[in-house]
């Protein structure tokens, strides 16, 4: 998401834009604003800027209009519930300083405010070599979780077995995990695609715990069993033992003291932005939320064992099953959702 930026671009960056530069990847992306409604971006040199429109699930704008203005830009009417913003990416930064002199020129217009970015603030959002600098998460059609939430429920080898939402916040949706350690097994996904906790936007922190301790409190009260969250942090070349690459949280009722089971160094972090500042860096974590609401992660430095994690706690709790796809275990899944449907929404 595209933070820092002159309000309401944070909205902005729920829409269905994903901005592409060329090379290098560094380099100063320009803003200006004229009143309330209009926004220009571009960058300071001939460094070529455009844009790519992806396909999103509940964006809070949507795209009614888009064309080439002059040939020089895209232009995006984004239209929201309350308001509507002109939207307008300068292939070539010179040709936006053109438009902004030709607009200052005229007095029919609201002032303009501006602002200018380094580029290195998006490292976050580059893959690879791919020069990418994206404003929110996206739908991904090779995403199975994408196309849960897109579809509305859960599709098995072509069976509908219905929806499986337990919860719902602005950003974020709590299913019942598939193939559960233990009832109560629960997963809380971003509503849009990120690749772990660390490349969510951190103005969803706040939301993530706060629902976090909505998840300890019902499990508690349901299970009678503190709650334990875990989460495999993936980075480009090193998934961390995660299976799925759309960012989830494990919750479930357990006693457990991964601390001790993990022969791992783990240091102890207070926030989210612990893994935020990881992932800007593409460093594959282990992260885990133990009983006493301590936090700790784990740097890796090679890969692991895919689902690591689940088998520790498998193993140091005698439960039989190691990998979820062997048993996804429907009737434990739905029985949890059932109980924690119920629960949660008192």
């Amino acid at each position: 998401m595209i933070g820092k930026l002159i309000t309401p671009l944070e909205e902005i960056a729920e829409s269905e834009v994903r901005l592409i530069t060329g090379i290098p990847p560094t380099g100063v992306l320009r803003i200006v604003r004229y009143g309330e409604g209009e926004y220009n971006i571009g960058t300071v040199s001939h460094q070529p800027l455009w844009v790519e429109i992806k396909g999103k699930n509940n964006p809070k704008y949507r795209i009614a209009f888009a064309n080439f203005f002059y040939m020089f830009a895209s232009e995006l009417t984004l239209v929201g519930r309350e308001k509507v913003i002109l939207l307008r990416i300068w292939r070539d930064g010179y040709e936006l300083q053109e438009h902004v002199e030709d607009r200052d020129t005229r007095n029919d217009i609201s002032q303009k405010i501006e602002q200018r970015v380094p580029f290195e603030m998006y490292w976050n959002r580059i893959n690879g070599n791919l020069t990418s600098v994206s404003t929110s998460g996206f739908y991904y059609s090779s995403c199975t979780i994408c196309n849960e939430i897109e579809r509305g429920f859960l599709e098995i080898q072509g069976i509908n077995h219905g929806q499986r939402d337990i919860y719902r916040t602005e950003n974020f949706i709590v299913k019942p995990s598939l193939g559960p350690l233990v009832e109560g097994h629960m997963c809380i996904f971003t509503e849009e695609h990120y690749q772990n906790i660390g490349d969510a936007p951190a103005v969803m922190h706040p939301e993530l715990e706060e629902l976090m301790r909505k998840v300890e409190h019902t499990l508690q009260r349901v299970y009678h069993s503190p709650a334990l969250f875990f989460e495999h942090g993936p980075a480009p070349g090193n998934r961390a033992g995660c299976c799925v690459d759309h960012a989830h949280l494990h919750a479930m009722p357990i006693e457990g003291r991964l601390r001790e089971w993990i022969p791992k160094e783990a240091r102890e972090i207070t926030s989210f932005d612990a893994l935020s500042e990881l992932y800007a860096h593409q460093i594959p974590y282990l992260f885990f939320q133990e009983n006493d609401r301590k936090r700790y992660v784990i740097e890796l430095s090679d890969p692991i064992i895919s689902q690591y994690i689940r088998r520790v706690i498998a193993k140091h709790k005698g439960l039989p099953q190691l990998d979820w796809r062997q048993d996804l275990n429907l009737p434990c899944v739905f029985a949890t959702y059932n109980k924690m449907k119920r629960a949660m929404s008192i």
